[in-house]
């Protein structure tokens, strides 16, 4: 049984709703906030939760790590750990024991639904939440800005966000390019990115088998993941499924999936009371 979880993190925006949802599952968990020293105090007067605000030497008196940014600066320290690590990075892969890896929501996603993606095709609207609290915080700015008729500055993204679809594989912007560059090292480019003007919700069209009998046996929903039937049970994802035109659209909220994929391995592998 474990009593005590540590959280690494950058971005308080997926932070803040993990912290609200353990307080309500485990309210008897030791929350402790691993930070920089610089960044303790900053971090603190951000969330104004319960948890303990420690620094990353503090990691070895954990039981669980959740890990939700770049560590690479102290992965010596993350090769010690002997506890259970739930990672959001990637990094660790086929680097330490007892990894967990929590996926990027879209790629989360395509991989419950789909055997092979090879006669796979979509288009995948994302919330500015792909890009943390700055891209939230920039559509806000720049709604008030339409509202009071000011000039946008196109500062974190790099595009006007308000009442536009912005196609993400054809944008300049260092911040849209990069997380472009990652995604298309796990998905296809059959795969349309979009960005809308929203926070956190997360629309995606599939179309497979086009123009032919669909065949089942590569592309399907997939019965046997009860962690993402279970979501849609929850009505934390919509999935609406017609074969007759060979669609699959899915509707959730982008944060969201991250938090419950934390929370089922919590519950299936950590257990704790």
């Amino acid at each position: 049984m474990y009593n005590s979880l540590g959280i690494i993190l950058s971005d308080e925006l997926i932070a803040s709703e993990l912290i609200k949802s353990l307080s309500i599952e485990y309210s008897g968990l030791n929350i402790k906030i691993l930070a920089e020293f610089g960044n303790i105090h900053r971090i603190k007067s951000i969330f104004q939760s319960n948890c303990s605000y420690v620094g990353v030497e503090e990691i070895l008196k954990t039981e669980c790590l959740i890990i939700l940014t770049d560590i690479e600066h102290i992965i010596d320290k993350i090769k010690s750990y002997n506890g259970k690590i739930i990672d959001f990075t990637g990094y660790l892969k086929n680097t330490c024991k007892n990894v967990y890896d929590i996926y990027e929501p879209v790629i989360y996603i395509i991989n419950q639904l789909f055997l092979d993606t090879s006669r796979v095709s979509g288009n995948i609207y994302l919330p500015v939440a792909v890009f943390g609290k700055a891209g939230v915080e920039e559509l806000l700015n720049q709604m008030k800005n339409v509202y009071n008729f000011v000039n946008n500055r196109k500062s974190y993204l790099g595009v006007n966000l308000p009442f536009n679809i912005v196609f993400l594989d054809y944008c300049s912007s260092g911040v849209i390019k990069n997380y472009v560059a990652y995604m298309r090292k796990q998905i296809p480019s059959t795969f349309s990115l979009r960005l809308l003007p929203v926070m956190t919700g997360l629309i995606a069209d599939f179309f497979y088998n086009y123009n032919e009998e669909p065949d089942l046996s590569s592309v399907e929903l997939i019965d046997d993941r009860s962690d993402f039937i279970n979501l849609i049970n929850e009505k934390k994802i919509f999935a609406i499924h017609n074969p007759e035109t060979f669609t699959i659209t899915i509707i959730a909220d982008y944060i969201n999936i991250i938090v419950s994929q934390i929370l089922n391995i919590l519950k299936d592998e950590v257990f704790i009371k």
